[in-house]
């Protein structure tokens, strides 16, 4: 499932704790996208994407995707 979030003070959905906010290379085994901005909870690996970021990653899938 992917989560796409806007406010950084946010609980995680499942476990409610804290979350802190990262930025990392997102990579799957389609695409690799460099720098994406997300919260993680540290406490059950719960992963929420901005809505910008999110927007990237689906941006350059689609790209993939519809070449094949």
């Amino acid at each position: 499932e992917i989560y796409i979030w806007s406010d950084i003070n946010m609980k995680c959905i499942y476990c409610e704790n804290e979350m802190k906010e990262v930025t990392k290379d997102y990579k799957d085994d389609l695409i690799t996208v460099t720098n994406v901005k997300h919260l993680i909870c540290e406490t059950c690996n719960e992963v929420y994407f901005y809505a910008k970021d999110m927007d990237k990653i689906l941006s350059k899938l689609n790209k993939v995707v519809s070449h094949d």
